[in-house]
């Protein structure tokens, strides 16, 4: 799902209007079901998402942006799939640099992190197959509510370095 991962890496790492990321999910009713979407960060043909954003130093800002992009990537509709390496910062940019041996040594940098959001992802059925609805967006942050049955879960995307404020609508 090139579409979601241009989004999610824009708004992630970039500093894209989160809105960005709720005009992809407004497409999704003319393609493919969400369930059957594939949605990544990096993968062998592209820049590598800790490169994108900035983390191949170990910079905190860089690495929380590495999170909040796995975090949508965990969140956000589809199936997520995680390129070798992520979860240990393999940076890269363009290819053949996005494809370096993987750094053992690195491997439990993001490990936990990404345990974790597997893991509530799994518990929750609105995260692995709940419908998604965009029910606030504005330059300064966006909310997208997922059920499933009775399971909800609502995700916040707020827009970082914007002096807007974000009142997002009660869910």
């Amino acid at each position: 799902d090139f579409s979601m991962h241009y989004s999610m890496v824009d708004v992630a790492c970039r500093g894209a209007d989160p809105r960005r990321l709720g005009a992809t999910l407004s497409l999704d009713r003319y393609g493919p079901p969400a369930d059957a979407r594939v949605t990544f960060l990096d993968n062998h043909d592209l820049p590598r998402i800790a490169h994108i954003c900035g983390a191949e130093g170990g910079e905190p800002e860089a690495r929380a942006r590495v999170d909040a992009a796995l975090l949508l990537l965990f969140a956000i509709r589809g199936t997520p799939c995680l390129t070798w390496g992520t979860e240990a910062l393999v940076g890269g940019g363009e290819e053949p640099a996005n494809r370096p041996d993987l750094p053992w040594s690195n491997v439990g940098v993001r490990g936990p992190a990404v345990r974790m959001l597997q893991d509530l992802r799994a518990r929750h059925p609105a995260l692995f197959a709940g419908d998604s609805q965009v029910v606030d967006a504005s330059s300064a942050g966006l909310r997208v509510v997922r059920r499933a049955g009775e399971d909800v879960a609502v995700i916040d995307v707020k827009s970082v370095g914007t002096d807007e404020d974000w009142n997002p609508s009660a869910v």
